[in-house]
């Protein structure tokens, strides 16, 4: 057992104390402060935290029931997410002191990272790209840049001239997935939720972006694509999952990375019309991000260079402090928030 012998200060991590029956509530977390781990067993880490990653799917582990994704938060216990954090000791082969590690012991100030965590959510030391901050390995060349690559690049796969329909365009993902498409040569059309991210959207290259609460988005989409769109990244459900098969072109194909319209509800809504995906021969794929981990490093390369060329943006929305994060996060399924939401520790 090796000895950590300089002296931290105090670790705070943010616990589950309730499942909500409906909508999340900050009363449904808790901070929970404790000494900083003073020892480490052989194959362990210790980080500190430096950035954290709120990410929506994290509310489909705070029910009562396991979901497909992921086994459900334990109350009172740690909740796992996407985070950045410095090695300050390590008993880990590979893993040096300062290292820059990418990992899912997040929703804290520090991280033991046990031997037996190993994968896509055990730790990734970071090969730092020049000119790159730390926060973009959360954003771009993180799990949000892998995501929307896989799904943009790899799977939906959109020629010069395609029509596309990007959801929650102004989000982390979207935004991404929307500058992603014009590279690819396509027209793209964008929904988001404000007046504000809808500017986003258009300022990084979306054709159109339309106002996801207007009362019939599928004719609002209609009159953005007269001809149909050959494909739609889906990161909402709901109507934008609606609309886009009412307005998808023969043998379009649909990929979907997230259904986050459903996460803070317990009565979640089928699309009204699911078999013109039978009538029009549809493709639909989704997808799980940790099943192309082995792309991640590819993806930084790639993602780093567009960044460098100005190809590529990140819109960032950052608040500091661990304490910030239960409201941060519950804001999160309001739409409060524009681009990729990182804590800043």
């Amino acid at each position: 057992m090796d000895r950590i012998s300089d002296g931290r200060r105090e670790a705070t991590e943010i616990r589950l104390r309730a499942y909500p029956p409906d909508i999340l509530r900050e009363e449904d977390f808790e901070l929970h402060r404790a000494p900083v781990p003073r020892s480490l067993e052989a194959g362990e880490l210790l980080l500190a935290n430096s950035w954290l990653s709120l990410d929506a799917s994290a509310r489909l582990r705070m029910r009562e029931s396991d979901s497909p994704y992921m086994p459900r938060i334990t109350l009172g216990g740690p909740i796992s997410g996407f985070a950045l954090g410095r090695v300050l000791s390590s008993r880990r082969s590979g893993f040096a002191e300062g290292d820059l590690v990418l990992h899912s012991s997040g929703w804290r100030t520090h991280a033991v990272i046990r031997a037996d965590e190993t994968g896509w959510r055990g730790p990734h030391r970071i090969v730092e790209e020049p000119g790159m901050s730390e926060a973009a390995y959360l954003t771009a060349l993180g799990p949000a840049g892998l995501t929307a690559y896989v799904g943009m690049v790899k799977l939906l796969d959109p020629r010069p001239g395609d029509v596309i329909f990007v959801s929650a365009a102004g989000g982390g993902i979207g935004s991404l997935a929307v500058q992603l498409a014009k590279i690819a040569g396509a027209r793209v059309v964008a929904s988001a939720g404000s007046a504000e991210k809808r500017d986003l959207v258009l300022g990084l290259g979306a054709d159109v972006a339309l106002d996801r609460r207007v009362p019939d988005l599928s004719a609002a989409l209609r009159t953005a694509a007269p001809g149909g769109i050959h494909g739609y990244f889906d990161c909402v459900g709901g109507p934008e999952l609606e609309a886009a098969i009412d307005n998808a072109r023969p043998g379009a194909r649909i990929v979907m990375c997230g259904t986050v319209s459903n996460y803070d509800t317990q009565s979640g809504s089928l699309p009204r019309n699911l078999f013109a995906i039978v009538a029009k021969e549809l493709s639909v794929k989704g997808y799980l991000t940790r099943s192309y981990a082995e792309l991640l490093p590819t993806v930084q390369a790639e993602m780093a260079k567009l960044v460098r060329d100005g190809r590529l943006r990140d819109r960032v929305t950052i608040l500091k402090g661990i304490d910030s994060v239960p409201r941060a996060f519950v804001s999160l399924f309001r739409g409060e928030h524009v681009g990729k939401l990182l804590i800043q520790l």
